[in-house]
C-alpha cells in the first residue's frame, strides 16, 4: 500500500529520523524522543497512530500524547463525559420549541422552501437561533437574505455618485 504524505509530514518525518535524539529547533515540542517512539507527527500538528484501521490523535505535546497513547493501550480512556446527545449522535434541541435541527455536518439547519439552510455550529445554538431569526422573513418570502453589517451596497454607492455629480453641477464645473 502506497502512502501519500504531505510536504509538512515528510519534513517532520525526515527531521525526526535524522535527529532522533534531540531537536534543537523543536526542543520544547519533541523533548528527547527516541527512534522507538510509537507515534508519528501528523500534518495537523498532532501526534497520531493508526489503531485498528482508524487514525487516532493524541495531542500536540509529545509527553501528553505518549501518556494518552499508553492509557489507551491499557484500556483506560480519558474522554470527558458525553454531552446530551440523541441516539444518532447529534445533540438534542436546546428546548422543545427550537425551530432548527441538528444537521449531520455539525451545524444547526432548517429546510426552507425545499433548500437546507445552515445557521451555525452545534456548540452555539443561541447564535444559530439569532441568525435564523435575522434571516427568517427574507428566506420564507423566497428572497436572498440581506447582507448584515456596514458593507457598501449598490444603492449607497449610486447615491454617493449622484451627490458628487450634483455638487459639481452646482459649482458649474461640469454639466450633466
Amino acid at each position: 500500500m502506497r502512502r501519500h504524505y504531505t510536504r509538512l509530514h515528510l519534513q517532520l518525518h525526515l527531521a525526526f529520523r535524522s535527529c532522533c535524539c534531540r531537536f534543537d529547533e523543536w526542543g520544547s515540542l519533541w523533548p528527547n524522543l527516541t527512534p522507538d517512539f510509537p507515534l508519528f507527527p501528523h500534518a495537523s500538528g498532532q501526534w497520531a497512530k493508526k489503531i485498528d484501521g482508524k487514525m487516532c490523535y493524541f495531542g500536540k505535546d509529545a509527553q501528553v500524547a505518549l501518556e494518552r497513547y499508553n492509557a489507551r493501550l491499557a484500556g483506560k480512556t480519558t474522554k470527558s463525559p458525553p454531552k446530551k446527545v440523541s441516539e444518532n449522535g447529534k445533540p438534542d434541541k436546546p428546548h422543545k420549541d427550537y425551530p432548527l435541527y441538528a444537521h449531520s455536518n455539525g451545524q444547526w439547519a432548517k429546510k426552507v422552501r425545499g433548500v437546507t439552510r445552515l445557521f451555525g455550529p452545534w456548540d452555539d445554538p443561541h447564535g444559530a437561533l439569532d441568525k435564523w431569526l435575522a434571516q427568517k422573513d427574507d428566506l420564507l418570502a423566497g428572497r436572498k437574505p440581506r447582507a448584515t453589517g456596514d458593507g457598501l451596497t449598490v444603492r449607497s454607492l449610486v447615491n454617493q455618485f449622484l451627490e458628487t455629480k450634483e455638487a459639481l453641477v452646482e459649482k458649474r464645473h461640469q454639466t450633466i
